[in-house]
């Protein structure tokens, strides 16, 4: 029997992308297959030999990729899709491009899953979610109720489906330039395609170009001293670095107010992304992967966006200070499973008999406070400034 367990139950970047190469590397056909033919390829080699869970799975499937089957048949020639960004979207826009037929990769700079967070979502989105193995990987999720999804747990249902689906994932890297079509460079396979070069270090920004058309910024040169911080500020002792806050992140001065939340921020230049010649490439180049459509899922800090051209609208509201707790969930222990989820907010009438009051007799206000459970017991709670 091929091992599927550990497929099933890991539960981060590695051990899933391990567990799942440990099977690919009995099935030796897949290695000359596009994504049109491998999901059906793997399902048939490995169904008779795995647990009644995983064939279970592939008929949750099945359902999915039968329906796109007449879609599957227009996929233009030309159909390698390369997305920059691993979290929801960017994983979820990568299962629906394989789905569709492309041949699809993936890059992204973590190298495990960081994100804690618990998501109350809409009925439609745990719907699509299951009809993508959700409730197979975590078979305690209950499919009515709040529908409270754990960010991390997202990650790891769409990264095993995608994987099943034939999506190529490049972790630990990051998108560092876009190569023009005809400019030649180490690791090329097509250097006629446009391409993507990545590394671990980060976009690579060009010096500003004033040519006539070319967009500019009024902050580039603070833009400059903000990258320069951001790679050279001494952390925090014992603070993880994909926890910590650097300088530069999330900087409002670039933005122009336009009202009272709506702000605006420029494109930092129209082409500042795109690699030209050779005085322009970074010092590392982990890969170059040609590409026919690139897909960016990057978050709103994107500096790959704001180089290729893109503005950005964005709302601010007034500052608060949000506490976000997690706290370890027995599922073995029964009162801990019995706690019932809520939101309570200090312009309920009975907010004193909450735990709102509580906190206030003790000397600690806050405006609201949210429970949720998944994997973690989810606290979230706004405090008053002072």
């Amino acid at each position: 029997m091929i091992n599927s367990i550990f497929f099933l139950t890991a539960d981060d970047v590695e051990p899933i992308t391990e567990a799942f190469q440990n099977i690919k590397n009995l099935i030796p056909q897949l290695k000359s297959l596009n994504n049109t033919t491998f999901y059906p390829t793997i399902r048939d080699a490995i169904s008779p030999a795995v647990t009644f869970v995983l064939r279970r799975l592939f008929q949750t499937l099945d359902e999915r990729w039968n329906f796109y089957a007449a879609d599957r048949q227009k996929v233009l020639a030309k159909k390698n899709v390369l997305v920059s960004g691993g979290g929801p979207c960017g994983l979820r826009s990568a299962v629906e491009l394989a789905m569709l037929g492309f041949n699809v990769t993936l890059v992204e700079k973590r190298t495990f899953f960081s994100r804690h967070n618990i998501l109350k979502t809409w009925t439609p989105t745990v719907e699509d979610l299951i009809s993508l193995g959700f409730k197979t990987y975590f078979p305690n999720f209950q499919i009515h109720g709040l529908h409270a999804i754990g960010t991390r747990e997202l990650q790891i249902c769409l990264l095993r489906t995608a994987l099943l689906l034939g999506v190529n994932f490049i972790y630990g890297e990051s998108t560092a330039g876009i190569i023009e079509p005809g400019f030649t460079v180490p690791g090329d396979s097509d250097p006629m395609q446009w391409r993507v070069l990545t590394n671990t270090l980060g976009l690579v920004v060009k010096p500003v170009n004033t040519n006539p058309g070319e967009v500019t910024s009024a902050n580039e040169n603070q833009e400059a001293t903000e990258t320069t911080e951001v790679n050279s500020s001494p952390r925090k002792s014992g603070v993880p670095t994909e926890l910590a806050f650097t300088v530069g992140e999330q900087n409002a001065d670039r933005l122009e107010k336009h009202s009272k939340v709506d702000f605006f921020e420029k494109a930092t230049t129209k082409d500042g992304a795109i690699l030209r010649n050779h005085s322009e490439l970074p010092e590392e180049i982990k890969h170059v992967i040609p590409f026919d459509s690139l897909v960016v899922a990057e978050g709103e800090s994107s500096k790959l966006i704001r180089n290729l051209g893109f503005d950005r609208y964005v709302t601010r509201f007034a500052p608060a200070i949000g506490i976000i707790v997690n706290v370890d969930f027995n599922r073995n222990n029964s009162e801990e499973k019995k706690l019932k989820e809520f939101v309570v907010y200090r312009s309920q009438a009975d907010w004193k008999q909450t735990c709102l009051g509580k906190l206030s007799e003790s000397g600690v206000d806050v405006e609201n406070m949210e429970y949720m459970k998944f994997s973690t017991h989810f606290i979230v709670v706004t405090a008053k400034k002072r």
